[in-house]
């Protein structure tokens, strides 16, 4: 049996499951970068995130080229039928986390890139979400329960970009990132 969970994820870089949660970083196109949260016991299924209408929580600038294939699907609401425009627009979830390809420095941003949760109880860090973004190298550090969120920037000199984050199993409150020069970088979180 097809349970489908959620759609409208433009290109989710990694899904991270931790208790009732999944955490989707989802890379957006032009303009932003998304973290999604799922929570199984309090969504529904068939939630939508928004692509292609949205990317981050403004619509997204060339979101017509994909109308005449999103308006064949129709929305039986038990009363008339939606085409998929006007479903998704009313709809989709929000970001739980979104941020802008330009920062107010003036550097650029381009794909969040998933990550992992401290599960060690007695760290400070306990049940953060951290991930990263691919270009600017920030350490992003998510707290779900309160929305918090905390960016760290990336001191570390990298030959390449950021393509993957997980929290380093053997030392308290480290992560590990790898890079596309091949590098493996472990981080202290401060």
């Amino acid at each position: 049996e097809l349970n489908l969970l959620a759609y409208g994820l433009r290109n989710a870089w990694q899904i991270h499951e931790y208790k009732n949660l999944l955490f989707m970083t989802d890379v957006g196109h032009s303009e932003f970068e998304e973290l999604n949260i799922l929570d199984y016991e309090k969504l529904s299924t068939n939630i939508s995130f928004g692509w292609p209408v949205f990317e981050g929580v403004q619509k997204y600038s060339s979101y017509d080229k994909h109308l005449e294939e999103l308006n064949k699907l129709q929305y039986w609401n038990g009363k008339e039928y939606l085409s998929g425009e006007e479903y998704i627009v009313n709809n989709s979830a929000l970001p739980s986390v979104y941020y802008s390809h330009i920062t107010p420095n003036g550097f650029l941003r381009s794909a969040a890139i998933g990550g992992d949760i401290i599960v060690d109880e007695s760290s400070k860090y306990y049940e953060k979400y951290f991930f990263t973004d691919y270009i600017s190298k920030e350490i992003f550090e998510y707290d779900y329960k309160n929305d918090e969120l905390i960016i760290y920037p990336f001191k570390n000199d990298v030959k390449g970009t950021i393509t993957s984050l997980r929290v380093n199993p053997l030392v308290d409150d480290s992560l590990i990132v790898s890079t596309t020069a091949g590098e493996i970088i472990f981080l202290n979180l401060p």
